[in-house]
């Protein structure tokens, strides 16, 4: 406490120092100013001759100085000064100033440069905390591209590795989907061996019978597939003698053209005497995949 009270006291006689030098280099700057238009006599017959001081005297004359200097912060005028003004009218005051009172000067100067050096200090505190953290943030970026690195090279190795798997895979889907397939009919039909013995031999019975009806029989059996001779593919759906393998399509409807022959119709010609070969009877249709008909348009 006492050491800041005597740095408080050092400051206090300081700024009255630096007032008192003020004041006098103020009433210095202003004389020269005066002396320069032309009115050197008349600031001269202002200026007061101190040659027998008192106590009130100095006092009165304490307070008018600090008035000098606080005038113009307590009635501001409204001129404006340009930059260039400014720094001439600082130097100019600092040189004059320098030679009224060179300690006042040299303590300004002694101030400045401590404040500049602690701005100096604390510039390079912040240079090396910056540098700090950029060389923090290099460190990391480089952990960084060390670790992506590593994972794209892990990466790479467990593509490769899961692509010739795929392919080791792929290449033996087709063969063994077949064995299995077949394997897993010929399991189905072990199963129902009865069943499939019945219905096999239902087949070859009607063929055996119908192989039978037809030697016997003095008729005439056709086999006949849907379409012309001429081979043509626009055959028309004939509802007589056809069956359409679609669902949706109207069986009684000749408005379509046949696609595809699924499987051919057996026609009977004549009776089983041998007579009557005039009439044709169908005992099988044709099964057909049938399309639009195309329309043709007769320009006239």
């Amino acid at each position: 406490m006492h050491h800041a009270e005597a740095e408080g006291g050092d400051d206090d006689n300081t700024l009255a120092n630096n007032s008192r030098a003020m004041t006098r280099s103020t009433r210095s700057l202003r004389s020269s100013h005066a002396s320069v238009h032309g009115q050197g006599s008349a600031v001269s017959e202002q200026v007061p001759v101190r040659q027998h001081e008192t106590a009130g005297s100095r006092k009165r004359n304490r307070f008018e100085s600090e008035d000098e200097l606080t005038g113009p912060a307590k009635h501001p005028r409204t001129r404006t000064y340009s930059a260039t003004e400014v720094e001439n009218w600082e130097t100019v005051f600092i040189g004059i100033a320098s030679r009224l009172d060179p300690e006042a000067v040299r303590t300004l100067l002694d101030d400045s440069k401590s404040q500049i050096k602690r701005q100096r200090s604390r510039i390079a505190q912040l240079r090396a905390l910056i540098q700090q953290e950029r060389d923090v943030h290099q460190g990391f970026e480089e952990n960084q591209k060390e670790r992506y690195a590593a994972l794209e090279k892990d990466f790479r190795a467990h593509k490769n590795k899961m692509a010739s798997i795929l392919t080791a895979n792929v290449e033996a889907f087709g063969p063994k989907i077949s064995d299995d397939t077949i394997v897993g009919e010929w399991k189905q039909l072990c199963y129902k061996k009865e069943v499939f013995e019945r219905d096999f031999g239902e087949i070859i019975k009607q063929a055996a019978n119908l192989h039978l009806a037809m030697m016997r029989s003095k008729a005439i059996f056709v086999v006949q597939w849907a379409g012309n001779d001429s081979g043509e593919d626009d055959c028309r759906y004939d509802p007589e003698t056809m069956i359409p393998l679609q669902d949706e399509v109207n069986a009684t409807s000749s408005s379509h053209a046949v696609d595809i022959n699924e499987s051919p119709g057996v026609w009977k010609i004549g009776n089983a005497d041998g007579e009557n070969f005039d009439s044709v009877m169908v005992l099988c249709k044709s099964v057909v995949v049938v399309k639009e008909q195309k329309t043709t348009v007769v320009l006239e």
